[in-house]
């Protein structure tokens, strides 16, 4: 599957970063490199009068995309 049908498909169905990242890489076809930020706000807490901020884990996944392999990892 071409990557701009994988990352359309993943950007409708994921529910977080980690999902995102396990649908975009299914079906890799090899002919494209490219990076991606996937950044899921819903782990973001804003800092206000109450509270320090929160950053939960999986707020950023950062996605390699070379011919034949996938590498990700939430930084």
């Amino acid at each position: 599957i071409m990557e701009y049908a994988r990352a359309m498909i993943a950007n409708r169905i994921a529910r977080d970063g980690k999902e995102w990242v396990d649908t975009f890489r299914q079906h890799n076809s090899g002919t494209y490199n490219n990076q991606w930020y996937v950044v899921d706000y819903n782990k973001f807490e804003a800092k206000s009068d109450k509270s320090a901020g929160v950053i939960l884990p999986g707020l950023l996944w950062v996605v390699e995309q070379l011919p034949g392999n996938i590498e990700a990892a939430d930084l």
